[in-house]
């Protein structure tokens, strides 16, 4: 916004949902990487998302299990975590993507 002008912006906050996992991902510098593809799985399931500009991805409504995120992008080692779900939690998942040689 440039000085001396002024702009409206609009937030919404609401509760983490129920069951669901947040993953953020960075690079070792604490950036946040957009773009990279997130894949969570568990058996017989898998769901994808791509990273946001914050670095973020969301999987909501999830069954209660234990879920393997991976992560890929370009120019990165790809990385792997699990993550357990239960009914009442909002998992969060930092991951740090390292530069690939």
């Amino acid at each position: 916004v440039p000085p001396g002008s002024t702009t409206t912006l609009l937030f919404y906050l609401e509760e983490p949902q129920r069951s669901s996992i947040r993953v953020w991902v960075g690079d070792t510098q604490g950036n946040a990487v957009a773009g990279a593809t997130v894949s969570l799985a568990r058996p017989g399931w898998e769901a994808q998302q791509t990273t946001s500009s914050c670095g973020n991805a969301f999987f909501n409504n999830l069954t209660p299990d234990t879920y393997e995120v991976l992560v890929q992008k370009d120019g990165f080692l790809s990385a792997t975590t699990t993550v357990a779900v239960g009914t009442e939690e909002a998992e969060t998942v930092s991951i740090t993507l390292l530069a690939s040689s």
